[in-house]
């Protein structure tokens, strides 16, 4: 186990009703290289916007940076945006140093509690402060991963990137799967347990429905979509989590068909059925 209090920069992006800016930056402590907040602005414009089906969701994700910190972000609800819209968002980073991401056996999972979802206009352009978390880090033993959890894995270590259909964060599955990959592919291994899309082409991510993974793996070569739903008895699914299954027709982005259609289409066709009886009789 690794004990060890761990210091880190932060700052804060997204769309508020408080201003009117549009998508920028809230705030950030004074240590915040540029490249960082660069690297920021440009993950969270690539994170997505969220569909019109898809209900809002608590998530993160953990981009580790090449020579830099891991950029560790907690995605957030923020209500209506400064033109009235629904669907805005708040993103908080948090930037682990190298050497504390490498002792927690870059691992993103300890450092989430870090992440703040309240922010007001009293912090517009203000100098943050320095954060500080204490971290516990304690691999978690899966002495029998099930197939889910091994095929992802199994993917990632090929150098595939996971797209996983779910209407929910998969963050126990995240979890498990993570705890399963070595640490040089962690090292280098981004995820988002969480996303609208995966412009920041995560190695593993859960996108809102078969729809938006298909989408997504055919514009990207190196994505393979894995659905939790070809293996029932995970553990991990994020059915599983909920404690009760979800039909394989709710990870579909089309909204569902009205009942008055329908017999407004039986009654269309009533006329010419009868025709085509009478004909045969």
């Amino acid at each position: 186990m690794w004990k060890r209090t761990v210091l880190y920069e932060q700052a804060v992006y997204g769309n508020f009703p408080f201003w009117s800016r549009g998508y920028g930056l809230l705030a950030h402590s004074a240590k915040c290289e540029p490249d960082w907040l660069a690297a920021l602005k440009l993950a969270c414009q690539r994170f997505g916007e969220r569909p019109r089906e898809c209900a809002d969701n608590l998530g993160f994700f953990a981009i580790p940076q090449p020579d830099g910190p891991c950029m560790i972000v907690g995605v957030f609800p923020n209500g209506r945006d400064d033109q009235g819209r629904p669907g805005a968002l708040v993103f908080h980073a948090l930037f682990i140093p190298p050497r504390a991401y490498r002792k927690a056996g870059y691992d993103p999972f300890p450092f989430v509690e870090g992440l703040r979802c309240d922010w007001s206009s009293e912090e517009i352009d203000t100098v943050l402060p320095t954060g500080t978390i204490n971290v516990s880090c304690e691999p978690l033993c899966d002495k029998q991963p099930d197939r889910l959890v091994e095929e992802i894995a199994r993917a990632i270590n090929g150098q595939k990137k996971v797209i996983v259909p779910s209407l929910t964060p998969i963050d126990p599955l995240a979890r498990s799967v993570w705890n399963l990959l070595p640490v040089r592919v962690r090292k280098r291994a981004s995820m988002a347990t969480f996303a609208y899309d995966n412009g920041n082409r995560f190695d593993l991510v859960a996108l809102p429905g078969r729809r938006s993974a298909e989408l997504a793996v055919s514009r990207d070569p190196a994505c393979v979509m894995i659905d939790a739903h070809d293996y029932p008895d995970s553990r991990s699914s994020p059915d599983h989590e909920k404690g009760k299954p979800t039909k394989p027709g709710d990870l579909n982005d089309d909204p569902p068909r009205s009942p008055r259609l329908f017999r407004r289409f039986l009654r269309s066709i009533t006329p010419l059925l009868l025709a085509i009886s009478f004909q045969n009789a």
